[in-house]
């Protein structure tokens, strides 16, 4: 137990914490560094720039296999070489904290990830700021349902402003600010993604907060504006994508976006569906996208409450989109402000 101090020259090795140590960064320190720190449930180890209010050199920090961590108020300014913060776990992890911290210019800002089911448990990212990353913002991942690589995730009051998406990713989605994937309870809670994903060229994505492979994960007190796209899909506001199982949409910001305000997506033969939206504010999407409605809902997304939304589309934009043989779609008491467009509509949808 002790604090810890490394820089300026780089570290060519990985730096080992235990419980209650406090590694101090100095702003000057250089290269890629490698964290493995394992603090225990009285103890935690805490890192931090030597210097608050300081911009590090780096040009990233990886955390490997981390258990009972807080990473506090770094600002990382790097290059689309690398992620900002990369929380990688390969054995069972917990307890980690991401608070404060600023990244510009990066592969991905923060990207949290394990190859393991249930390798991720118990992770907090709060308060961050990302902007003019590459990829995307904020970034969970893991393993395909059922096997949900990380357990009771939570977002809170971040923003994420211009990621920019990679032209050359014609087949996979980049470009957008928050995603969850592969999520077993969690929520995305008082946070902001606008002005993402305007190179992204490819056939799916981007979208301004989205997830994927997620089951009980709640979008909450969000706003997701002027997000953007290069290509012929998305570029929508808010997000519920294959194989998500009971998630939630709640009293959430979707304006001026390039596609729909709230996608609900999914493919046939698909794990999917128990989705509500509720409380929803939309207007002026569906900006570039054809296809789309201010709220999208495809055919085989299962069961999904549409309920008390304000909606307000353009003349040429349904209220309510649904994929042709939906079923399961429960409406109740949503606001369809002032438009010539239709308020619910069905239509043939691309991969049904």
């Amino acid at each position: 137990m002790g604090i810890i101090h490394i820089g300026p020259s780089p570290q060519l090795l990985p730096v080992k914490l235990g419980p209650g140590d406090i590694l101090e960064i100095d702003s000057d320190l250089t290269g890629v560094l490698t964290v493995i720190a394992h603090g225990d449930a009285h103890n935690r180890v805490h890192i931090r720039p030597a210097n608050p209010d300081t911009f590090l050199n780096l040009e990233s920090l990886v955390l490997t296999n981390p258990r009972h961590v807080t990473l506090s108020d770094l600002n990382i300014i790097t290059t689309d070489d690398h992620d900002g913060v990369l929380v990688w776990a390969t054995e069972a992890s917990a307890d980690i904290r991401l608070e404060r911290v600023f990244v510009k210019g990066a592969r991905n800002g923060i990207a949290i990830g394990t190859d393991q089911p249930a390798g991720l448990r118990d992770v907090i990212v709060d308060s961050c700021l990302i902007q003019d990353c590459l990829l995307q913002g904020i970034l969970c991942f893991g393993p395909e349902t059922p096997q949900y690589g990380l357990h009771n995730v939570k977002v809170t009051q971040c923003r994420v402003e211009r990621t920019r998406g990679d032209p050359t990713l014609t087949n996979s989605h980049s470009g957008s600010g928050i995603i969850l994937g592969s999520v077993d309870e969690g929520e995305i809670v008082d946070c902001h993604a606008e002005g993402n994903g305007a190179a992204c060229v490819a056939t799916e994505g981007p979208e301004g907060i989205f997830v994927y492979d997620c089951r009980r994960v709640r979008i909450r007190n969000c706003a997701s504006k002027s997000n953007r796209t290069g290509g012929p899909a998305d570029g929508g506001g808010f997000g519920i994508d294959i194989r998500c199982v009971d998630c939630l949409i709640e009293n959430c910001d979707a304006i001026d976006n390039d596609g729909a305000g709230i996608l609900v997506w999914n493919l046939p033969g698909m794990i999917g569906g128990g989705h509500v939206l509720r409380g929803n504010r939309l207007s002026n999407n569906c900006r570039r996208t054809t296809w789309h409605g201010e709220i999208t809902v495809t055919p085989s997304a299962g069961k999904v409450e549409i309920s008390e939304n304000t909606i307000e589309s353009k003349a040429n934009i349904s209220g309510i989109l649904t994929g042709i043989g939906a079923k399961n779609i429960k409406l109740k008491a949503n606001a369809f402000l002032k438009s010539s467009a239709l308020e619910i509509e069905e239509c043939h949808m691309p991969q049904h």
